[in-house]
């Protein structure tokens, strides 16, 4: 007996229960992407043509029952957006899976405790990126440092490029207590992303839970997106926390603070 219906559609068979400027925005960022397939037009994609991660890889290490090992720092990594439009935070006017230059990633990252003769692993605990002033995605960064600090020797890690002055300025002002580290990125943003896909490889990133949003942002993204304008601002901060724990702050298994190039 089947008893299971599927029903396909895309987004412009809904024209009439959406804005123009919703249809032409998504169809300048997305029109022609992997993304665009998956968001606008239905397809499934575990896995993308030329994309660094696949959701085979994340699942090989994730952690599903909330069971973590005890944890030697966090970082609370901030990929800032490069402008804000009056009405994106509203969800009518936006996709909601998928991020945009307006948006800003705020990810949390913790480090396993550093045992010698052991490599290090990195655990992503949560996704808390949105779309929002300075001073709400400030306060959300905020909020999550408070929480996490409670148990842990936590890190606000932001990327200096996109105004990094600025990222302090607005964190100092609402809570002058918070430490701020700011990492400069030198090179193209697939070129920092492969260290760290491969400590996917390796088994040494553990997302907890399933996040969405962010996974949803891994999968489909291909180096070269960012030329055409597209900004995976979640994929960023990301990567940002697991290279400062993983690759560029510590040696693997040793704890020994390094010097690299990012």
């Amino acid at each position: 007996k089947n008893d299971i219906i599927v029903v396909r559609g895309n987004t412009y068979e809904n024209r009439a229960n959406l804005s123009s400027d919703f249809i032409r925005d998504i169809a300048e960022q997305y029109e022609g992407t992997t993304l665009g397939r998956q968001e606008i037009y239905a397809d499934l994609i575990l896995s993308a043509d030329g994309a660094l991660w696949s959701l085979g890889l994340i699942d090989m290490a994730r952690i599903r029952d909330g069971m973590l090992p005890s944890l030697g720092r966090i970082v609370i990594a901030v990929d800032p957006q490069t402008g804000y439009h009056v009405g994106d935070e509203d969800p009518s006017r936006r996709l909601k899976s998928v991020a945009r230059s307006t948006l800003t990633g705020i990810v949390a990252v913790g480090a396993s405790v550093p045992v010698r003769g052991r490599p290090l692993h990195a655990y992503v605990l949560e996704d808390g990126s949105l779309n929002g002033k300075p001073e709400q995605w400030g306060m959300r960064a905020i909020q999550m440092y408070r929480y996490y600090s409670q148990q842990y020797p936590t890190t606000l890690l932001a990327e200096a490029n996109q105004g990094g002055q600025m990222i302090r300025s607005i964190i100092t002002s609402l809570d002058p207590n918070v430490p701020i580290k700011l990492v400069t990125a030198k090179v193209k943003k697939h070129e920092r992303a492969i260290p760290v896909v491969s400590k996917y490889q390796q088994g040494r990133v553990h997302h907890v839970g399933v996040l969405p949003m962010l996974e949803s942002e891994l999968i489909t993204y291909e180096p070269g997106d960012e030329d055409t304008k597209r900004s995976p601002n979640r994929l960023d901060a990301c990567v940002w926390g697991i290279r400062y724990l993983l690759v560029d702050g510590t040696r693997a298994g040793a704890g020994y603070a390094i010097k690299r190039i990012i």
